[in-house]
């Protein structure tokens, strides 16, 4: 007979905005393959709706612990209202997906036992004392690492998913700063103006022109 002992049950993580299918689906794969899980597809699909995509994808990630102690994750990842879209990213045009994500992480235990226990009384008894001494002598020593796996894939991957709150941010950046310019030609090209320095050269200039006017008065006069 099986065992199953669930270790983390429901925890959600939601997002919405910008995101890359494809880099999700490698850093899903990264993770598991880093923790020693050997990963599992168990349903994948996708249709077209009013919106955008509907995508859900379906993982279990187990791992072997010990010959008759396994480990199993459920990581539910449910995208809706995707669609494609292009960003000006330093420069470059660069192709995201952007919509909405909702992914469920779970996390058991599945035990197996040579003998049927439930058929006989002593069994009964004798699996009481593995449940509360040898139990977590040899397999309770793996919970805490089960429960850790799921939380470092679920931290990871929303760390990487808010990243791309900040996708495009460096493109649009450059868009403002032209248009500053345009709509400032001062200060382009780094250039400045002193409207002081402007009047200085005018008088200047008008002082030049009333010195040459009294020498030639004086020359007429000479005459």
């Amino acid at each position: 007979m099986t065992e199953k002992k669930i270790l983390v049950d429901d925890l959600r993580m939601q997002y919405t905005g910008l995101f890359d299918i494809t880099e999700l689906y490698r850093l899903f794969d990264e993770l598991i393959h880093e923790r020693g899980y050997v990963k599992l597809e168990k349903k994948s699909d996708q249709y077209m709706a009013k919106h955008g995509r509907q995508i859900y994808l379906e993982i279990r990630p187990v791992k072997e612990f010990e010959q008759d102690f396994l480990s199993t994750m459920k990581i539910r990842v449910k995208m809706s209202d995707v669609k494609d879209v292009v960003m000006d990213h330093n420069g470059a045009k660069k192709q995201y997906n952007q919509g909405s994500i909702l992914i469920i992480f779970d996390g058991w235990t599945t035990t197996f036992y040579e003998f049927a226990w439930e058929t006989k009384p002593v069994f009964v008894f004798l699996r009481m004392l593995v449940d509360k001494y040898i139990y977590k002598v040899s397999f309770g020593k793996y919970e805490g690492e089960i429960i850790n796996d799921v939380h470092y894939i679920y931290d990871r991957v929303k760390a990487h998913l808010n990243l791309y709150r900040y996708a495009g941010d460096t493109g649009q950046s450059s868009k403002t700063d032209a248009s500053n310019h345009a709509n400032n030609p001062v200060n382009a090209g780094n250039s400045s103006v002193n409207p002081n320095a402007e009047k200085e050269e005018v008088q200047d200039l008008q002082d030049n022109k009333d010195q040459e006017n009294q020498e030639d008065n004086k020359h007429v006069a000479a005459a």
